[in-house]
């Protein structure tokens, strides 16, 4: 694809939009609200939610989506705030699995019981991911700043065993200067009771304010391993457990790139930005974005989604994020596809 993008016919959008990615994601964030008080997440010092979006228009734009995409649709709730918060979720998902999307979970699991977990799963969501940083209960409450939310997860396994739904969860860690004695522990023990676990590189906290070298200043430079020899070391100790056969999601040359990154994070980490995977990102106040760091197309309040999509605005973000060359949450871990330039 050139590196400039030229408006489309609404007709030739799809293969403009969406190119080489098999699902189309989409990455509903309608509830930005935090019960956790986590060190390397500042979502919860939000002032407001911006929660203003009726579910009548939700429902439509999933309509919509339908319409414009047709198939392989991926719908994506919650990752920035949680979203079992919020009354909108159940007809949500049950409006998005009668359209034949698939449908990812992001929780931290403090909601999930017995009785919310089986709600879940009948309502037609496919996979659960669940976020857990450490495998000592005290330093993963601390971390999150909630007492208890450790054995909230623990429950939560013993509750997808008991119905016999372990494939439908799995878990994700963020790779950081407090955890990196645990990886390898809690990759094994995971792994040990049947699930997969993925791993993602901190970067900047969601919700601060965008600083160059963040991973250096005082309020954050306590979650980065950094240029550290023992960094490399459990990083490639996962690669060998991976080689093994354990279950781990990333592929081996994302892991790889970790260590270039952690070693020299300004510099750029692919070839380009990986805008082709990334998907939509619709907020709580209804705005939509392609890139969740730059420019608004509008809100879905006031406008189609297709509407949207054939937009000078569109158009602008996607030549912004072409030529953009930081290391974002997304290029590093969310979308990771391309083999990096350089390790």
């Amino acid at each position: 694809m050139n590196q400039s993008i030229k408006a489309k016919k609404h007709s030739g959008l799809i293969k403009y939009l969406f190119p080489y990615q098999k699902k189309k994601r989409i990455n509903l964030l309608f509830e930005q609200r935090c019960l956790f008080k986590c060190k390397h997440c500042h979502i919860w010092k939000k002032e407001d939610n911006f929660n203003v979006v009726p579910l009548k228009i939700w429902l439509n734009f999933l309509d919509d989506v339908k319409n414009l995409f047709k198939k392989n649709i991926e719908i994506n709730l919650g990752g920035e705030g949680m979203v079992l918060l919020d009354e909108k979720i159940f007809p949500i998902i049950s409006k998005s699995k009668n359209l034949g999307f698939y449908i990812l979970l992001n929780s931290n699991g403090y909601l999930i019981n017995k009785l919310i977990l089986n709600k879940l799963l009948e309502s037609g969501v496919d996979k659960i991911s669940i976020s857990l940083d450490f495998l000592s209960g005290n330093k993963h409450d601390k971390q999150k700043g909630i007492d208890g939310c450790f054995n909230h997860i623990i429950n939560l396994i013993k509750n997808i065993e008991t119905i016999n739904q372990k494939s439908k969860l799995f878990f994700n860690c963020v790779i950081m200067k407090q955890n990196l004695e645990e990886i390898i522990p809690l990759t094994k023990w995971i792994n040990s009771l049947g699930f997969t676990i993925g791993f993602q590189a901190i970067a900047q906290p969601f919700n601060s304010p965008d600083e160059q070298n963040w991973f250096n200043k005082d309020k954050f430079k306590f979650l980065w391993p950094g240029n550290d020899l023992r960094t490399y070391e459990i990083i490639d100790k996962l690669i060998t457990l991976k080689k093994k056969g354990h279950k781990i999601g990333n592929d081996i040359s994302q892991l790889e790139s970790y260590k270039f990154y952690f070693k020299k994070p300004n510099i750029r980490l692919l070839d380009r930005c990986n805008v082709d995977e990334v998907g939509f990102h619709i907020y709580a106040d209804g705005i939509v974005k392609r890139c969740q760091f730059k420019y608004s197309l509008g809100t879905i309040k006031d406008n189609k989604f297709g509407e949207l999509l054939k937009s000078n605005e569109y158009i602008t973000t996607l030549n912004s994020m072409y030529s953009c060359s930081e290391n974002c949450m997304q290029m590093v871990n969310c979308s990771f596809k391309n083999k990096p330039k350089i390790y």
